[in-house]
Parts: C-alpha cells; structure tokens; sequence
C-alpha cells in the first residue's frame, strides 16, 4: 500500500471560491444531463439584490441547459428571516444565486439543503445566461468586498475578500 501525502498552503477564500465553484460544476453536471433545476434568483431593478436578508421581489425559474422558465414572481417585503428559507423550501428551489447575504442566513440556507452561488452581482438576464454557459465565476459577476463566514464554533463575522487599501493618510506613506 502506498499513500503519498502532499502539503499544500491553502488561503481560506481560496477554499471558499473552490466551494462556489463546486456548487456551480454540480449545477452544469446536472442541468447538462438533460434535467431541470429550480434557481431562485432575488431581483431588484432588474439586477440581482444586493442583500438577500432584506430583498422585496424573489424570481423563481426552471432551468434546463438550453433555456430559463419564469415560474414564479413573488414580493417578499414582508416575510421574515426565517419565512425567506422557509418559502425557498416550500418553493423547491434547489439553487439560490444572490447577492450578499448574512452569515446566519447562509447556514440556515446551508441546513435546508439548498445550493447556494452568494455574493454575485449583475443583470437578471446576464446572470442566468453566465449561470447556464458556466461563466458565473468570471470577476464581472462577482460582488466587490465578496464576503465570507467563519464556521465551527468561530464568530460569525463577514471579512472582504480583497486586501485592504493602504491609509493614504498614514505618517510616513
């Protein structure tokens, strides 16, 4: 028996990029062996909200690898935080693509067994073709500050994604 073991210096967002784009694989795996999927989508202005914890308007589709459904046009300004997952689950909704999202929503959307694409940004439209092509990890999709959260008994905390700017304004820069 041989059993090689390899060290390798891993950067947490680089884990958390992997993880999207486990999820998206997954999505074009099962979509291109002919099946449908049901992928939530929370709009505002005809662009994916910014924020899925207080979003208005959820937009339900039914996608096959050729084409997108609407099914399902729904206001969600008055539910709760907990009626938001709740619906996902009543709606069957397998995929949830959005914008930024709290830590606490995410794992309640972790523990309902739905997929989950955070922290994209753009065009209704633009997103579900990039979702269909496999091209939604692309930079122009991704929200600036792209967050993550810390799991496992660690403070819930959302940090950016992306280095912090130097403090121009700092004695001796």
């Amino acid at each position: 028996m041989c059993v090689s073991i390899i060290s390798v210096k891993v950067n947490i967002n680089d884990i958390r990029l992997l993880s999207d784009l486990s999820i998206l694989a997954y999505y074009l795996i099962h979509v291109r062996q002919g099946a449908t999927m049901k992928v939530a989508i929370p709009e505002h202005q005809g662009r994916v909200a910014p924020v899925f914890d207080c979003c208005r308007r959820m937009l339900i589709f039914v996608q096959d690898s050729n084409s997108e459904e609407l099914v399902a046009d729904q206001d969600w300004s008055m539910l709760s935080a907990y009626g938001r997952v709740g619906r996902l689950k009543e709606l069957a909704v397998e995929l949830l693509v959005c914008g930024g999202i709290s830590c606490w929503m995410e794992e309640q959307i972790h523990r309902n067994r739905i997929r989950l694409i955070p922290w994209i940004s753009g065009g209704i439209v633009d997103v579900l073709a990039a979702l269909r092509e496999g091209r939604l990890s692309d930079a122009c999709y991704m929200m600036p500050g792209r967050g993550w959260c810390k799991r496992k008994g660690q403070r819930n905390r959302v940090k950016a994604r992306i280095s912090p700017k130097p403090d121009l304004f700092q004695k001796g820069v």
